[in-house]
């Protein structure tokens, strides 16, 4: 399986972000346009201030899930994000194409914990904890 490279992305690719914006009234997926890189079932990218301007953040990276457009909550240096995703891709559960479909799986509830775990044995690359408005 192909790992997420040591040299962060500067190509812009299209990423699905899961939100509500301010005119609407459930959450749907939309596309930005921002430095990334794809590995199946995520994709790292630059962290951003909102979805309608899409304008990264100087030294903040995030990844999200190719298939569902879920910010996964990690937010740091590349390095830091890195570390996480390339091990996010043994988790099989990730694979699942849908929300419906990994919410209602059994291994579901453990992959936050081991994600937490995850986030916390790489925290020293650079992990920082972000909060964003729409």
């Amino acid at each position: 399986m192909k790992k997420f490279s040591k040299t962060p992305p500067t190509k812009k690719i299209s990423v699905p972000i899961f939100a509500v914006l301010k005119d609407e009234e459930l959450p749907k997926i939309h596309t930005i346009e921002i430095s990334g890189k794809e590995r199946i079932p995520l994709i790292l990218h630059r962290s951003f201030n909102n979805v309608t301007e899409a304008e990264p953040i100087r030294g903040m990276w995030q990844i999200t899930h190719l298939f569902t457009g879920f910010n996964l909550g990690v937010h740091g240096s590349y390095r830091f994000c890195r570390e996480v995703a390339n091990e996010l891709l043994d988790e099989p559960i990730l694979y699942l194409p849908s929300e419906k479909m990994m919410f209602s799986h059994p291994d579901y509830e453990g992959l936050r914990d081991r994600l937490r775990s995850m986030e916390k044995k790489h925290w020293v690359l650079g992990g920082k904890h972000f909060s964003r408005k729409l």
